[in-house]
Order: structure tokens, then C-alpha cells, then sequence
């Protein structure tokens, strides 16, 4: 493990967590809804910045982000500008729009690798950009299959782990750390997406049941849920780093 790997692992993630927090912001925004604060990080705030009804803000611990929207707790009161006060579908988009920014940020970054190493045209390169990221999808949601089914080994890997073959893309070059970026950017979307309580995917599935039931579940129901979402991510990420320190 060397500092450069630490560096490139460090803006990756910066980049990726960015991005998803920014697609939740924005159709936040879109529909309406008030959003309190924008942070990129967790622990003690490092800058801030008031910005109309918006605190922006980068803290200590660079492992992801939120968005303080206005109703998203329980106990916030209801507002107009509220996440509680939009209709089920508003919400829906709002809570998968971070996932899709993440696949976006890959065909981007795909198209960005064909235009300059590859040498095509504009639009070829977007084009190709789009079909990459949709390839390295379906290879990625094959790979999950095969995992969670049992008929491949559970290989899971936690900070360290990016850490260590960010260390190795470095040393490959710009092109080597585009592509790094862009897999583990469709590799964000796809685990947020996943139906777990705590990820955006449990809390779309919720969303699903409130849309049917034409009212969502109780407070306590949904606060049991989340408590069992904390503690299934908690064990994961245990498990992950206790796999990349057997490697390392």
C-alpha cells in the first residue's frame, strides 16, 4: 500500500460520492423539496457554507455523503417543501437519482477513454461510452448473481482494498485510473440499488409498498427496518475489510 494509492482511492471516491449525492440533491431540488444540507463526508465539518436554504459542506471522513432533505426523518415536521409532503413518485425518483448519476458519471467517463485513446468521434465516443457502461452493468449484475446464489466464491472488497489496487492503476497511468473510476462508479450504482434496508434500493422498495398500500408503513415498523439496514451494511463492511486484510 503506498501514498499514491491513498491519493487516487481518495479523489475516486471524492468523484463517485460527489456525483451520487449531487443526482439526490438535484431532483430533490426538482421536486421541490427543501434541502438543508449537502455534505460530502461524515464527522466534523472541515468547510461550510451557507448557500440560501442549503448548508454545503465537506467533513473529516471521506467514505461517502448525505443530503439533509426537509421531512426525510421521521420526527421533521411537515412542510410543503418537505420530503413527506411529495407524492410517492417524487420521492422514488428522488431516492434512485444518486444510483443513476453513478451510471452516468461511467458512460461519461467511458466516452471521455474511446474520444482520447481510441481516437473516434464525438459521438461515436458517447455512444460507445453508453454501451460500455451498460456491458460492464450486466457483467457486474452477473457477478452478484453468481455471488449471492452460491455458485461462486464471496469476494468483497472494503476501503483497504480500493486502496491497494489503486495503488496498482496508478501506476498504469491515466487511461488505467479512468477505467477504475468508471467500474467501481457502476459498481456504487448497482450495491445502492441493491433492496437492503439502509441503501437506496431498501428505501425504494418501501416506497413500492407505501405506492401500493396507498400509505407507508408505520414509524416503528420503519425505524425496525433501518436498524436491521445499519446492521447488515456494519456486517458487510466488517467482512469486506476483514478480506482485505487477509490479502494484504
Amino acid at each position: 500500500m503506498d501514498f499514491r494509492g491513498i491519493i487516487v482511492a481518495l479523489i475516486t471516491i471524492g468523484i463517485l460520492v460527489t456525483v451520487h449525492e449531487l443526482g439526490h440533491f438535484m431532483v430533490a431540488k426538482m421536486m421541490g423539496m427543501r434541502v438543508d444540507e449537502f455534505a460530502i463526508g461524515f464527522g466534523p465539518v472541515l468547510w461550510k457554507k451557507q448557500k440560501g436554504e442549503t448548508l454545503y459542506a465537506i467533513r473529516a471522513i471521506p467514505l461517502g455523503g448525505f443530503n439533509r432533505i426537509a421531512g426525510m426523518n421521521p420526527d421533521d415536521p411537515w412542510t410543503e417543501d418537505s420530503y413527506k409532503a411529495k407524492s410517492v413518485w417524487a420521492r422514488m425518483f428522488t431516492i434512485v437519482a444518486g444510483a443513476l448519476m453513478n451510471f452516468v458519471l461511467a458512460a461519461v467517463v467511458f466516452a471521455i477513454i474511446y474520444f482520447f485513446w481510441r481516437n473516434t468521434g464525438f459521438f461515436a465516443s458517447v455512444w460507445g461510452g453508453i454501451l460500455h457502461m451498460v456491458k460492464v452493468t450486466v457483467w457486474m449484475l452477473q457477478g452478484f448473481w453468481t455471488m449471492i446464489f452460491g455458485k461462486g466464491a464471496v469476494d468483497l472488497a472494503g476501503p483497504l482494498g480500493v486502496v491497494m489496487v489503486a495503488g496498482d492503476v496508478a501506476a498504469h497511468g491515466m487511461r488505467a485510473v479512468l477505467n477504475f473510476i468508471a467500474f467501481l462508479s457502476v459498481n456504487l450504482g448497482i450495491i445502492n440499488l441493491l433492496p437492503l434496508p439502509a441503501l437506496d434500493g431498501g428505501h425504494f422498495v418501501l416506497l413500492l409498498l407505501e405506492a401500493f398500500r396507498g400509505k407507508p408503513l408505520p414509524d416503528k415498523a420503519m425505524e425496525y427496518i433501518q436498524y436491521v439496514g445499519v446492521a447488515l451494511i456494519l456486517a458487510i463492511v466488517l467482512f469486506s475489510t476483514y478480506q482485505d486484510i487477509l490479502r494484504f
